[in-house]
Parts: structure tokens; C-alpha cells; sequence
């Protein structure tokens, strides 16, 4: 099953509609109101995280039928997941939490915005 999990972090005091900043973010476009990320940060502990997998370049990770490709600009990480199993899905999440980017599922557009 393929899912993409994406995340970007507000700027405080501005909340815009998630789906219209996905749709921007995904096609690389700059979006006012959203904080730069710390991205070469969030690659390393993904790339610890995820020691035991094999990775064939810089943005993609693969263990047996498991697999997932990342696309970042300087406001936004999406994690293409191929075959993952929930508590890989869930500490790519948390990774992302610690730097308040909270997930947004493109799938049911919704954002959440806290761990509850």
C-alpha cells in the first residue's frame, strides 16, 4: 500500500487551509506564513532512525518489500511510503514532531495538529 505523509511547520499566529498549502508545497511552490525547516537536520536523524535500511541514494530507503522516497523543499518533507508497517509510519511522525511539523494526510486531508 503507498501512502505519503507530509509536513511543513506554521509560522506562529497563521493557520492557512492544509489542503490549498499541500497542493503548493507539492508542486515546490513558496508558501507565505510556513517557517523555514531545518532540512539537512531532519535527513540525518531519518537517516538514523532508519540505519538498518538500505539506502540507494540520499532520498530513498528500502528494507525487503518496505520502502520510502523523500521530497523536501525549505518548507516542506513528504515521505512516499511503499509497504511500511505502522511503527515505521509512526517514527517518521515523531522524527517530524520534534521539529513541529505535525503530519497532514493527503489522503483524508487532515492535519494533525497535535499527538492526541
Amino acid at each position: 500500500m503507498a501512502r505519503d505523509l507530509s509536513f511543513w511547520k506554521y509560522t506562529d499566529g497563521v493557520y492557512l487551509d492544509n489542503q490549498d498549502v499541500y497542493k503548493k508545497l507539492s508542486g515546490s511552490v513558496f508558501v507565505d506564513g510556513l517557517e523555514s525547516l531545518p532540512i539537512p537536520k531532519i535527513l540525518s536523524d531519518i537517516e538514523q532512525a532508519f540505519i538498518n535500511w538500505n539506502k540507494e541514494s540520499d532520498v530513498d530507503f528500502q528494507k525487503g518489500d518496505s520502502s520510502f522516497q523523500i521530497f523536501m523543499t525549505g518548507q516542506f518533507v513528504r515521505i512516499d511510503c511503499y509497504s511500511m508497517l505502522d511503527d515505521d509510519l509512526n517514527t517518521i511522525i515523531d522524527i517530524l514532531y520534534e521539529y513541529d511539523c505535525p503530519l497532514y494526510d493527503s489522503q483524508i486531508s487532515a492535519r494533525f495538529d497535535s499527538r492526541n
